[in-house]
């Protein structure tokens, strides 16, 4: 059974049915919106095994951009959710179930830190028992104390949630300077990025021609070649390449721009969980250890990365064009004026091995 009235705190044990009502609820969303979004995922305490949970299913749905998304409200409606708006949380769209609360569903934009924090809260609470246990534990205590008092119980589990995100972001990877070592994880996550990212961006037979082999040799002359470009890799703890950054620092790389941000991948099944953001923060700290004022990057007119871009106050400075196998490639190039402006310091991400003294 799900359902909890408005207002009151009362917990329910663990059961396999909230994964079940779930997927039921999924099935419909995506014949509903799924042309329009990017991801629909159980969140919430109902989706880790064994949690104690107030019985309202928490679904999570990943888009593209708040303002696309506005397409996605009257579909929703239609399957019996109220649409609260952003209710308290900026660029989120909020709905409702139930006089009974049974579903709560939160859109975010996929590279925002409200749907990180969503998956990561929930994969490190099931990958880590014992925290688990302790957050079980806590939530029975502010349930107690606080049986019709929400807010006061949203406000107890807090500090803790904070705790476990720190570690989670803190324990996923570590960003290094880049070494003959990391030559085949290189090659391995830009031949796949490739392949994935800009399918339909590129000739089909184009993006087949990169090889794993190929693009090893590649970066190998790189890293042998003395150059001052700025390469970092985000490790998991097993020494697994995860993503990278390859950044260069010249004068006039661009009019009036002294910086420029050459590449940017993360393993796909490694996305929204703030490594791309933690390694772009890196490179630019690099960067500005090298003296640079201001930083500009190019991409593809058709990637929705754009939207982090702009997200980021990034400026449209340029285009250029060209053929790849008689398709028109159009690329638009970002600045930024100030490079501090480009991102927020990330200090939650291991840098030890850093040093851009140099």
């Amino acid at each position: 059974m799900i359902g909890l009235e408005r207002g009151v705190v009362k917990l329910a044990p663990y059961t396999a049915e909230w994964k079940r009502l779930f997927e039921q609820e999924k099935a419909l969303l995506q014949a509903a919106i799924g042309p329009h979004v990017l991801e629909i995922q159980h969140v919430g305490s109902t989706s880790i095994p064994g949690m104690v949970a107030k019985p309202i299913i928490d679904i999570g749905i990943a888009v593209t951009s708040f303002e696309g998304a506005r397409v996605c409200i009257r579909p929703i409606e239609q399957l019996g959710y109220d649409y609260r708006g952003e209710n308290g949380i900026p660029r989120r769209h909020f709905f409702v179930k139930g006089e009974a609360r049974t579903h709560h569903l939160h859109i975010n934009e996929i590279d925002s830190r409200e749907w990180e924090n969503h998956v990561l809260f929930r994969d490190y609470l099931i990958q880590h028992g014992g925290l688990a246990e302790e957050y079980a534990a806590l939530k029975a205590e502010l349930a107690q104390r606080y049986p019709t008092d929400r807010e006061a119980y949203l406000e107890g589990k807090a500090p803790f949630i904070e705790r476990v995100l720190e570690m989670a972001r803190s324990a996923m990877c570590e960003i290094r300077q880049a070494t003959v070592e990391h030559c085949r994880g290189l090659a391995k996550v830009q031949v796949d990025s490739y392949r994935t990212a800009y399918a339909g961006l590129f000739p089909r037979p184009y993006l087949e021609h990169f090889a794993y082999e190929e693009q090893e040799q590649d970066w190998l002359e790189l890293l042998t070649a003395g150059t001052d470009d700025i390469l970092l890799v985000a490790l998991s703890t097993q020494e697994q390449v995860l993503g990278y950054v390859l950044a260069r620092a010249k004068p006039d790389i661009y009019p009036g721009y002294d910086a420029e941000i050459l590449a940017l991948h993360v393993r796909q099944r490694f996305q929204q969980r703030g490594i791309g953001r933690a390694l772009l923060s890196q490179a630019v700290k690099g960067l500005e250890a090298r003296g640079c004022e201001s930083v500009m990057l190019w991409t593809l007119k058709g990637n929705p990365v754009r939207a982090w871009f702009e997200r980021l106050q990034g400026k449209v400075i340029g285009e250029k064009s060209r053929q790849v196998d008689d398709w028109d490639i159009v690329e638009i190039a970002y600045g930024w004026e100030k490079i501090s402006t480009m991102l927020p310091r990330d200090t939650s991400t291991r840098t030890d091995a850093l040093d851009f003294k140099r």
